[in-house]
Formats: C-alpha cells, structure tokens, sequence
C-alpha cells in the first residue's frame, strides 16, 4: 500500500509539471512563446545533431579569480558557430546562417546561494571578483588583471535559499561596442547596437534587443519540450535591470518578476543534476545596416548539482 501511495503520489507530480509547461499561460509567458515580436518565427534547426560534440572551451589564461568560481566541471563555452543566427539579408530571405565567432570570451561562472536576490548587481559587491579586481589594478597589482570591460549576465534563481547564475564576459577590443566619436566613423552592425545597448540611457531599447538562445543539450523531456530552441527577447517577459559602467556592464534577468518564469524555473533547477543545458547571448537585428547579428557570448552548463557546496554571498 505504501509502494502504491507512492507511485500515485509521483505520478500526479509528473502530471502537475507536464500541465505547468503546456498550459496556456506558459505558452504566453514562458520559452516557447510563438508572438512573433519575442521569438524567431523558426526553430533554429538543431534537431537531430550531436549538439554533445560542439567544440568547447574556456578561456587558456585564468582572470579575475578571486573568489573562486564555479569549478569547471560544470561550465564551458560552446562554439559560436554551433548557434544560428540572422544572416545579411534576413529581412528579405528570413534566412539564419551560423555564427561568426564569439565576440566577448567567457572568464567566470557563479553559481551562488543568496538569501534573497541582490539587484544591486555582483558587478558593484565590494566582496566579488570586479570590485576585487578594480582595486587591484588601481593599487597597481598584476595578480588579478581587469579586462578592458566587462558584460555580466545575472539569472537570478528564486529558491529557499535563492541563487543567483553569473556569467562574465571579457570585451577585449573596446572599438566593438565604444560609441563613435564622429559620423564619419565607420561602425559595424554590433557596433550600432552594441554602443546603444551598453552606453546608451533608453532601457526600453534593451528591455526589446536583448535575446537569449537557449537550448537543451541533453536532459529530461518536460524541460526539453518547455524550453525548445526558439531565440527570446527576454526583456518583453520578465524585468531586467542594467547597471552601467565605465569598466562593466552588468544585465540582471530578475526571474522572480513573473510568476510563471519563476515556477518554471524552480522545476528546471529541480532536474538541474541532470541537464546539459547551452544559453548564447546576441543583439537582435531588426534592420539591415544592424545585420547579420553576432553571438555576443556563449555558455554550457554542465548537470550543476544545486546540492553541492555552493559558495553563499551576503548582501552588500
């Protein structure tokens, strides 16, 4: 009877998280939205490939350390031309083309508990690793070098306790997103975008530039089905704030601002240990002097254990 109890007692869990991720108010609200205006009107086309076999990497030389991140078992940045993109003349074909090669590298991931998400960004904590580093190079040490600039994605991951998942980025070449001093200037399609969206003061060109690719390399199939592979303006379902600055740009993707994304979210973390997932970053390009679009920077996350010894952050 116990055994019984049991199995039924699972089996409406099961059922309770298929309804989650094809009710109606997920379809509006979650991933797999099909509003033309959130998503690419196709699939990005990865069905049937060994997204396993994308070749990898992390950056060779170790930056801004101090503290530790997230081992890198868990983490590595997938090649951008594993993603598709809009191509030059998207417009008029709606044809995607793969990649050209990240434009930002990836440094660092965390993966840290919180007890209760911290807004005021990771990029401005004085105990972590941009501030560490900021101080470090204005004392004239070599131990913790700064990139030239940096982009911050900030997920947070509401929980009891919550998380927060924080990619950096390092922008090497500052000529890709410095604005032009002069009209005459000659400016790449992600410079146009690139110089508004991290410079700029409108949020509301964020809030509808900003798109996530996500995909489910490998994991269970209520996420898989949930997720999909469709590109998504993030800013048009969930609230993101921006904390600019001369050295970094930090995006943070507050989760906990729908209810729904949360709820989704919380059960994606719950199959987390068992979850390959890929996430690329782009600019979206709505018009032809903005394309063909770039991959900013790419990330896998590799069947995280939220269980592990995860390192805690106070609030500032």
């Amino acid at each position: 009877m116990v055994i019984l109890k049991k199995r039924k007692e699972k089996k409406k869990n099961d059922d309770d998280n298929n309804k989650v991720f094809k009710s109606s108010s997920f379809n509006s609200i979650g991933l797999n939205s099909n509003s033309a205006d959130e998503v690419s009107s196709e699939e990005e086309g990865y069905d049937g490939q060994d997204l396993l076999s994308v070749v990898t990497s992390i950056r060779t030389k170790p930056t801004l350390v101090d503290p530790p991140p997230l081992p890198q078992q868990y983490w590595t940045e997938p090649s951008a031309s594993s993603f598709n993109v809009r191509g030059a003349n998207y417009l008029k074909d709606r044809k995607k083309m793969p990649s050209a090669d990240n434009l930002f590298q990836l440094f660092a991931v965390d993966l840290v508990k919180v007890s209760q998400p911290i807004l005021t960004g990771m990029c401005n904590h004085p105990d972590e690793r941009v501030q560490k580093a900021l101080r470090a190079e204005k004392a004239g040490r070599l131990d913790s070098p700064m990139p030239p600039f940096i982009f911050c994605v900030n997920i947070t991951l509401p929980g009891s306790p919550a998380h927060h998942l924080v990619m950096y980025y390092a922008v090497d070449d500052m000529s890709l997103i410095a604005p032009r001093s002069s009209s005459d200037d000659v400016t790449t399609p992600f410079n146009k975008l690139a110089s508004r969206f991290f410079f700029g003061d409108s949020d509301d060109f964020r809030d509808s530039t900003f798109k996530l690719i996500p995909r489910i390399v490998k994991g269970n199939f209520i996420v898989k089905n949930a997720v999909g592979n469709k590109p998504t303006i993030l800013g048009k379902k969930v609230k993101q704030h921006y904390i600019q600055n001369d050295r970094f740009f930090e995006l943070i993707v507050d989760v906990a601002s729908d209810k729904i994304a949360k709820r989704v979210v919380g059960l994606s973390v719950g199959y987390a240990k068992t979850l390959v997932v890929d996430m690329g970053f782009v600019l979206e390009g709505k018009h032809k002097t903005t394309l063909p679009e770039n991959m900013m920077g790419t990330v896998r996350l590799n069947n995280i254990d939220f269980k592990a010894d995860l390192r805690s952050v106070k609030q500032p």
